[in-house]
């Protein structure tokens, strides 16, 4: 028979209501894992948590049970998944769990006891510090519930009574006690459970995950003088041979936290001919972006390029577990009925099939097409879900990474990257108090330093300050038009902006006399990014008050620093500055550039 793996991808797209359930603690945004916290705790944050293998007998358990993940700020019901390691010390009586929660692989070990086929591990142990809060995320037991505030829904969990967590051992296999509840039930239902969690111990508030009906299975014994683990060879360094580089274009189905669909891509693919018959692709995936390759066979008489599955393309030594490139396929399937919307509710299955040997390409002129990749961006849904391609498996479990591409043409860039002509920095308008907005004036370029059109839809732009500081623009100054902090403006934004528009920026402050955003210049740099490649005009600065160096040109030249002096505003140098004081730096060319800062 066959063997296909199956990754249930556990889609909320059309779970209705339930899909908005968020997480009262807000932390569990921040603390979006897995692995994120490793570091931190291998310094030591804490002396009650256990950072190191305690000494004693270690066994390796396989996961499984069901669990609620709310590490993105949003409720996501799953299942459990990865391993659990055991170890049992000299004495016969003690215990350590690394990892007890699923959601949390931060390498912390729990204590307990064993006393015939019962285990009892004590609640209130640490598992993760985070030095921002200076707060730790500690063991509990209990129930979630539905908690309101102005008008939203959140979920938080009770442990009123409990002090312990308990597991029976049944020959291999060990099971929590006292869990219920089902992920799988519908809608609300899901979220009322009832198992292992973490709480955070200053805000007495759930972290984002619970785990019930957990169930460990022992999978190995690991020795007292393991061998060294088998790391997959990754191509990592450009191979020998002649490089191409294509613009590819294609479509490619995805599936992460909260959201599922298909969408259409443009970056660049590189492609090595080397001697003989050897040809090397880098990054076969379009989201694939750590420059790795994989090698396969070029028939120059067919044309056909044909690149060998398996092939590792990504290793995270860190974590022991990497991708690997495969054939597979994607679908949907209905299993239930949202009858708040009165509409099919669909999960996203992916599978990789290992019948499928190779992956072909067709080279033909100058360009390269994937063979027997099939999907289509504009069926309707759930159709377009139906999608064959290369993918991305992971190396310990064989599970579908979450992308598949189903469709490639790489067309040979002969031309070289476009570079965009220099924009015009053209007036400042200064409005003289500390409340109003100023206003910098400036014209983007339409050509390339070639002098041929541009899609302006590809520009993008950052503002620079006095030596060559790049400006951040404010959420909280700039909402109308931004969402986050940001350095690089898109054209998708200052098009249709409010304060950033495609040829003035207002400022806020700018004549604060203890913090003023520049002292000397404003300039902008503007970027192109034509099929993943970008590239960079020079920065173009306007002097706005009295330039303090007499040997800057307008346009920024990349100069090495040789030394940085500061002096107060008596004029006095300072061996260590502070306060309001005039920072002189002075270049390997001879020139000279200062500024006010606040030390």
């Amino acid at each position: 028979m066959k063997k296909i793996f199956l990754l249930l991808a556990a889609m909320i797209l059309a779970i209705g209501s339930s899909a908005s359930v968020q997480v009262k603690s807000q932390r569990a945004i921040k603390n979006h894992r897995p692995l994120s916290h490793n570091e931190k705790i291998a310094r030591g944050n804490s002396l009650n948590m256990i950072t190191t293998q305690p000494e004693g007998e270690l066994i390796v358990y396989k996961r499984s049970g069901q669990t609620l993940d709310g590490n993105g700020g949003y409720v996501t019901p799953t299942t459990q998944s990865g391993e659990c390691n055991i170890v049992y010390a000299p004495d016969g009586v003690t215990i350590y769990m690394q990892d007890p929660i699923s959601g949390y692989k931060t390498g912390a070990w729990v204590e307990g006891t064993i006393d015939s086929n019962t285990i009892t591990v004590p609640l209130g142990q640490e598992l993760e510090y985070d030095s921002y809060y200076d707060a730790y995320v500690v063991l509990t037991f209990g129930t979630t519930y539905y908690y309101y505030d102005n008008g939203s829904q959140y979920i938080e969990i009770d442990d009123t009574g409990y002090e312990v967590a308990t597991f029976t051992i049944d020959g291999n296999t060990i099971s929590l006690n006292g869990s219920a509840g089902d992920v799988y039930a519908y809608g609300d239902d899901a979220y009322i459970a009832t198992g292992l969690a973490g709480k955070w111990n200053d805000i007495n508030s759930w972290s984002g995950d619970l785990d019930m009906h957990t169930v460990l299975t022992e999978v190995q014994s690991q020795p007292d003088d393991p061998d060294p683990v088998d790391v997959p060879t990754v191509i990592s360094e450009t191979p020998e041979g002649t490089l191409l580089t294509y613009y590819r274009s294609g479509g490619y189905i995805y599936h992460k936290f909260l959201e599922t669909g298909i969408t259409e891509f443009e970056d660049v693919m590189n492609v090595v001919f080397a001697e003989g018959v050897k040809v090397y692709i880098q990054n076969p995936i379009t989201t694939l972006t750590n420059g790795n390759w994989v090698e396969g066979t070029y028939n120059e008489g067919t044309g056909i390029i044909s690149i060998p599955t398996g092939q590792c393309v990504s290793w995270m030594a860190n974590y022991g577990y990497g991708g690997l490139l495969v054939w597979g396929h994607t679908w949907f399937e209905q299993i239930g009925w949202d009858y708040d919307y009165d509409e099919p509710v669909y999960w996203l299955y992916g599978a990789y099939d290992p019948d499928v040997t190779e992956i072909r390409y067709k080279v033909e002129g100058n360009t390269i097409t994937l063979l027997d990749g099939q999907g289509d961006v504009w069926a309707p849904y759930p159709e377009w879900g139906n999608t064959t391609g290369p993918c991305l498996i992971y190396t310990d479990n064989h599970e579908w990474a979450n992308v598949l591409q189903f469709s490639t043409v790489a067309v040979l860039n002969e031309d070289g990257p476009i570079i965009p002509a220099n924009p015009t920095a053209d007036e400042w308008y200064d409005c003289g108090n500390d409340w109003a907005t100023s206003k910098f004036y400036f014209t983007l370029p339409t050509t390339d330093i070639e002098g041929n059109p541009i899609d302006p839809t590809k520009l993008s732009y950052s503002i620079f300050l006095d030596d060559d500081q790049i400006f951040t623009f404010d959420y909280w100054d700039y909402d109308y038009d931004i969402e986050d902090d940001m350095t690089e403006i898109p054209y998708s934004i200052y098009a249709d902006g409010y304060d950033i528009t495609d040829h003035v920026v207002y400022f806020y402050g700018t004549n604060y006399s203890e913090w003023p955003i520049f002292n000397w210049r404003i300039g902008i740099q503007v970027y192109y990014t034509d099929h993943g490649v970008k590239t960079a005009s020079d920065i173009v600065y306007l002097e706005v008050f009295p330039n303090p160096s007499t040997a800057v040109s307008e346009v920024s030249v990349n100069k090495s620093v040789a030394n940085v002096r500061y002096y107060n505003m008596a004029g006095q140098e300072m061996a260590q500055p502070q306060g309001m004081v005039i920072k002189v730096t002075t270049y390997t060319d001879g020139t000279t550039s200062s500024a006010k800062v606040v030390k």
